[in-house]
């Protein structure tokens, strides 16, 4: 029999830090580990297969309240602690994939962001020391808005109308290796920098409105920037988008339900300023250059 009886974890006191600071407003955190356990049949296994231990790789998500904090892409990946109960869990330095930033004004619920992230060599298993002590600010959706502006050196600024919902992922997937240095574990260096936006709208349908009808909306290859202002007025400001899509645009006569559509942009680092090509930028709620890098 065991010293003392065994008992479980649960979620109430999980916690992570990011770069050796507690990261505030956590909802949940998921960490997979795993091995590329490489198979072997030849003509000693007698018609069966054995298999040697691979090299070592993890990877895993958290989901918090508000937008994401700075300091997520640095070129050295960052430290991560992910705590089960203040004491317990485990470690490791990682390279940040994707932010996905979720806003959703149609349904009223609060900003949320999910960080996608995979290891970056060896993942320690035990201590797992952080708590948030902060006192959680939650952002509404509600009062969020999206402006555009034609490219120029003083762009000016025009409200999209009728937004519902804004989903903003920044993405960098990284490059994964192992060699005589990495020691059994999978290690990454970063890559590109890229952002994608979906946004479903429904069409102005105040006649005579510039903005009036699917016309009005910003069409395929247009280049704009773009501000995302949250219910706080905190602001995400993307120069450049290219749009995309017009997508699934439904007029439900059955219903009569609200036309809407999703329409979608990414990010178009250079374009043409008064037959300039001119580098744009990427600045996040808190004012914080996301890119270009310093």
């Amino acid at each position: 029999m065991p010293e003392t009886a065994p008992t479980v974890f649960s979620g109430e006191s999980g916690a992570i830090s990011i770069a050796g600071s507690a990261y505030a407003m956590v909802r949940n955190w998921k960490i997979t580990k795993k091995a590329a356990n490489q198979p072997v049949v030849d003509s000693a296994t007698s018609g069966g297969t054995t298999r040697l231990g691979g090299n070592m790789d993890w990877s895993g998500t958290f989901l918090a309240d508000g937008h994401p904090s700075a300091g997520l892409w640095d070129a050295a990946g960052v430290a991560f602690v992910g705590s089960m109960d203040g004491a317990k869990g485990c470690s490791g330095n990682i390279r940040v994939e994707s932010v996905r930033v979720n806003i959703d004004i149609a349904s009223g619920a609060p900003i949320t962001h999910e960080v996608t992230f995979s290891g970056n060599g060896t993942l320690t298993q035990g201590a797992g020391v952080a708590a948030d002590a902060s006192v959680a600010t939650p952002v509404p959706s509600i009062g969020s808005k999206v402006e555009l502006a034609v490219p120029a050196a003083e762009p000016t600024w025009v409200e999209l109308a009728q937004v519902q919902t804004i989903t903003l992922e920044l993405k960098r997937p990284s490059v994964a290796y192992a060699d005589s240095s990495s020691a059994g574990y999978t290690k990454r260096v970063r890559g590109p920098l890229d952002w994608s936006l979906s946004m479903k709208v429904s069409p102005d349908a105040t006649s005579g409105n510039a903005a009036y009808g699917l016309e009005g909306l910003p069409q395929p290859k247009t280049v704009k920037g773009i501000k995302i202002t949250d219910g706080n007025a905190d602001t995400w400001i993307l120069n450049w988008g290219i749009f995309g899509d017009i997508a699934d645009i439904e007029v439900n006569r059955e219903t009569q339900a609200v036309v809407s559509c999703t329409l979608t942009a990414e990010m178009c680092g250079t374009t043409d300023i008064a037959a300039v090509q001119t580098l744009g930028s990427i600045t996040d709620p808190a004012a914080a250059t996301v890119w270009p890098e310093a």
